[in-house]
C-alpha cells in the first residue's frame, strides 16, 4: 500500500491504516505540520476511523495524508467560528420568538444548532490552544466599553455557567426562562465571543 503526505511519498511499508497513521503523523511532526485528513482510494476516511484505526490489512491501494500548519490551522478555525457567531444571536432571538409562540418542533430543531454551535466554540478554545502546547491561563479576552481585558478563563467559566442554565430549563420545560436566555444573555454572550474569538486568533499569530 501507497502512503503520501502531502505531495511527498512515504516509505513505510505497511497494509494497516493504525500504521500508517502513525507513519504519517511522525512524518508530519517532523516537518512541523499536523493531519487534517486522509483518503483512501479517493475516498474520504471518517474522523471516527482516525481517532481509532483498525490495525488489520485494509485491501486499499493507496492512502493519502494532508496536513497543515498547526498556527495557521488554528487562527483559521476561530475566525472562521467567530464568522458563525456573528449570525448565531440571530437565532437564538428566532429560537425564543418560537417557543414563545408555541411552534415547538421549530424551537427544538434550532436549539440543536444553537448548542451545536456551543460546542464548537468550547472545543475550538480548549483544543485549538492545546495543539499549540499554549494553556488557555495564558490568554486573555480583550477589554471592552464595558469593562477591562479579563483572563480567558472567566469568560470561560461565565458561559459554562450560562449553558448550564439554558440546559436546565430546557429540561424542566420552563420555556418562558429559557426563551429570556436565548434572547438576552446569550445573544450578549454570542457578541462577547465573537470577538474574544477573534482576538484569540490574534494572540496566537502574534507568538
Amino acid at each position: 500500500m501507497k502512503l503520501w503526505l502531502d505531495d511527498r511519498e512515504i516509505t513505510v511499508p505497511t497494509d494497516d491504516l493504525d500504521t500508517a497513521l502513525k507513519a504519517a503523523r511522525d512524518a508530519a511532526q517532523q516537518a512541523g505540520r499536523v493531519i487534517i485528513e486522509a483518503e483512501w482510494d479517493g475516498q474520504s476516511i471518517p474522523d471516527s476511523m482516525l481517532e481509532n484505526p483498525p490495525k488489520t490489512p485494509s485491501g486499499k491501494g493507496e492512502i493519502r495524508f494532508t496536513s497543515a500548519n498547526p498556527r495557521a490551522l488554528v487562527s483559521t478555525t476561530l475566525h472562521e467560528i467567530s464568522d458563525v457567531l456573528s449570525k448565531l444571536g440571530i437565532l437564538q432571538q428566532e429560537t425564543a420568538d418560537s417557543l414563545q409562540a408555541g411552534r415547538m418542533d421549530e424551537a427544538f430543531e434550532a436549539l440543536g444548532e444553537v448548542f451545536s454551535t456551543w460546542e464548537t466554540v468550547r472545543r475550538a478554545v480548549e483544543e485549538g490552544p492545546a495543539l499549540l502546547g499554549i494553556s488557555v491561563s495564558e490568554l486573555n479576552a480583550p477589554a471592552t466599553p464595558a469593562g477591562p481585558s479579563e483572563p480567558l478563563v472567566t469568560h470561560i467559566g461565565a458561559l459554562t455557567d450560562l449553558l448550564g442554565d439554558t440546559r436546565s430549563a430546557l429540561q424542566n420545560e420552563d420555556w418562558s426562562t429559557l426563551a429570556d436566555l436565548l434572547a438576552d444573555e446569550l445573544r450578549v454572550q454570542a457578541d462577547r465571543w465573537g470577538v474574544i474569538l477573534r482576538s484569540l486568533a490574534e494572540q496566537i499569530d502574534r507568538r
